[in-house]
């Protein structure tokens, strides 16, 4: 996606390794950072030049909400459903394994999807939308996380239909799993991306999701909340080269 920066401190790359393995003959994989090739898990994010930290739910299915909606074109998707359709473009990847449950906003949700106005389209080194995960710094356990995408006026049906649920499915990967980004320009996380264009879910993207749970989503600790937990803001913005055309 766009260029992003980290708010708060980055800690050194820890890869999840209390998942199941597989055999050692090479007849099932072994979990750790190759259980699934090609994988950017290990890469470097060439937003912030950092490793990339792997960060995972406790359990699933996770619950997201969304705060909010906001007008859109006239008779296009609403906001509501992008999030939606961006949420089960993930669910979609790993056949339905993954779980990820809609509720409504005024209950407590793990991932919470809301849309801010800006007064006009965002230019170059602008951001399109931010997400803060909070999770435990010693086992990288996601306990929440919060997306905020922008929206403004007199958007075009590209900027809304593709840009925007791309911007929103990019999001979702890091409050799913990602701190950090793609090496790849051809994947969904990686750090640049034209705010008009839809990028599907790749199959390194799949396979870095994969080999972050170790292949399982079912649950695999109580969600017991420590004291120490750290949440970092990750900003999401236009390439700095970037140049609007018309749609």
């Amino acid at each position: 996606m766009s260029r992003f920066l980290i708010i708060l401190a980055c800690f050194p790359c820890a890869f999840l390794a209390a998942c199941g393995g597989g055999g050692s003959n090479g007849s099932s994989p072994v979990c750790g950072p190759t259980f699934r090739t090609p994988n950017y898990n290990t890469e470097t994010d060439p937003g912030s030049s950092r490793q990339n930290r792997i960060l995972t739910w406790p359990s699933f299915p996770v619950n997201y909400s969304i705060r909010n909606q906001v007008t859109l074109l006239q008779g296009a998707s609403s906001s509501s459903d992008l999030v939606r359709q961006a949420a089960q473009a993930w669910i979609a990847s790993t056949n339905g394994r993954m779980r990820l449950t809609e509720i409504p906003s005024n209950r407590s949700a793990e991932i919470s999807v809301g849309f801010a106005q800006v007064a006009q389209q965002p230019g170059a080194g602008d951001t399109l939308g931010f997400t803060s995960v909070t999770f435990d710094p010693d086992t990288l356990t996601l306990f929440e996380a919060t997306i905020t995408v922008n929206v403004w006026p007199g958007m075009s049906e590209a900027q809304v239909r593709q840009g925007l649920l791309s911007t929103i499915q990019h999001e979702f990967g890091h409050a799913l799993f990602l701190n950090g980004h793609s090496e790849d320009s051809g994947d969904l996380m990686f750090f640049q991306a034209s705010p008009s264009l839809l990028k599907p879910i790749t199959t390194r993207d799949l396979n870095s999701l994969e080999t972050a749970y170790c292949g399982d989503f079912n649950g695999r600790a109580t969600r017991v909340r420590p004291k120490n937990l750290v949440t970092v803001t990750i900003n999401c913005r236009v390439p700095s080269e970037f140049k609007w055309t018309k749609a």
